[in-house]
């Protein structure tokens, strides 16, 4: 009992480390000034009620859990969420005044190739799957787990299309090349 106590503190506390992360997150970036032209076609709103419904789903399905994973999963799923936690705030951090939570090309915008965006093309996201994934880990979850991951994926995978649809279309060859020198979101895989 003395455990759950100390796993259920060690959660809340990185959970609620990663909610202050993204608040901070959107108050130094919510720049819009310098928009000039947005080709969302949704992607926010669908980004938006996809994680909404992969949280919801990691704590609902822990009330009526039957399949639990070891209990090595907490730990590698809190360890998910840490990560996840720095490779979005290094990412946001280093797109600076770039950074939009829609897809938005911005007056001056010009492609960044240094940090994680010289290995990664979308570390943000990368950044945020591993917390979505680590908050079901964590919950020792199967079938949430599953869900969840299947679920970011589809939701991202979305956004990135659509992302890499319109820098594509406003860089062109630069873009191009820079695909072809970086992986989307899971070196060596994706």
């Amino acid at each position: 009992m003395h455990e759950n106590i100390i796993k259920e503190y060690i959660f809340n506390s990185v959970f609620f480390l990663w909610m202050i992360s993204e608040i901070i997150l959107y108050i130094s970036t919510n720049n819009r000034s310098s928009e000039i032209k947005s080709s969302d076609r949704g992607s926010s709103v669908i980004l938006t009620l996809g994680i909404t419904f992969c949280i919801t789903v990691s704590f609902f399905m822990k009330v009526q859990a039957s399949w639990l994973l070891p209990d090595i999963t907490f730990y590698i799923g809190t360890a998910f969420i840490l990560i996840g936690i720095i490779f979005r705030c290094c990412a946001v951090l280093t797109l600076r005044e770039y950074f939009s939570y829609s897809v938005v090309i911005k007056s001056n915008h010009h492609i960044i190739k240094k940090g994680l965006y010289k290995y990664l093309r979308h570390p943000a996201y990368t950044g945020f799957i591993l917390i979505l994934i680590g908050i079901s880990l964590s919950q020792k979850l199967i079938v949430s787990t599953l869900l969840v991951a299947v679920l970011t994926f589809a939701i991202f995978g979305y956004r990135i299309y659509i992302e890499e649809k319109e820098l594509l279309n406003s860089f062109g060859d630069e873009y191009k090349i820079y695909s072809e020198h970086t992986w989307r979101i899971i070196p060596y895989i994706w």
